[in-house]
């Protein structure tokens, strides 16, 4: 029965070990702060967003796969000395989305590089999802995703929920819910554009990565392997 037990702990960690299950790849940690002011800032009532691009580009403090990163803030709606921020403070790996109590807009952070096969976002074919790590949200919001591959293909996701989140929190999106003929493999520019539709809406993240899942058939044979390990501890003791 021991024997039994072992054999089923290794199996469970050697299918797991060939599940294709990928690294995660981290997409912006926010380690490094826009040069100069760090983000965008619109304190005025116009259909202009105020944009502010940093390089990220052979710096030691370079927390990102790609080159360049744009903050943008663009407020549709507010009343007099109303603002619209977007901001990233790399001291504290934090991109923060902030607005007044009566602001209406869009804030969006893009990422760029110019590497002829550009960036893999699903690094090496094991990555299926993006993940968001929040450190809070306040009001619900609504994301749109642009992802444009070398060859100015695209895949889009329109109008995604975001919920709100009270505490740190991981927020999955699948790579199957976008819609176009990008290739995720070779990536040029990729976009987060969030609508802010409720007022006064506050989204703060740590970073943001590519991941992948395993198969439901490797859980369950991971969970045999861990519930096989304690019962064999269980046994020595």
């Amino acid at each position: 029965m021991k024997k039994l037990i072992l054999a089923t702990a290794v199996m469970g960690m050697m299918v797991f070990a060939n599940s294709g299950y990928a690294s995660p790849l981290v997409i912006d940690s926010f380690g490094r702060s826009q040069s100069g002011s760090n983000g965008a800032t619109d304190d005025v009532l116009d259909a202009t967003a105020v944009t502010k691009t940093n390089s990220l580009l052979n710096t030691p403090a370079t927390t990102s796969v790609f080159e360049s990163r744009t903050l943008s803030a663009n407020m549709s709606a507010g009343g007099e000395g109303s603002s619209l921020s977007t901001q990233v403070a790399g001291s504290i790996n934090k991109l923060s989305i902030a607005s007044s109590d009566d602001v209406l807009g869009n804030a969006f952070v893009s990422w760029n590089t110019t590497a002829p096969s550009g960036v893999d976002l699903t690094n090496g074919g094991g990555n299926s999802l993006f993940r968001l790590h929040f450190i809070s949200a306040d009001h619900a919001s609504l994301l749109n995703i642009i992802a444009t591959d070398t060859s100015s293909n695209t895949l889009t996701l329109t109008n995604y929920a975001i919920p709100v989140v009270n505490s740190a929190h991981s927020f999955d999106i699948l790579f199957s819910l976008l819609s176009g003929s990008g290739n995720l493999a070779h990536i040029a520019s990729l976009k987060f554009d969030f609508n802010l539709n409720n007022v006064g809406t506050d989204l703060a993240f740590n970073f943001f990565e590519t991941s992948s899942i395993p198969e439901p058939s490797v859980i369950t044979l991971m969970g045999l392997a861990l519930a096989g390990m304690a019962a064999s501890r269980r046994r020595k003791a």
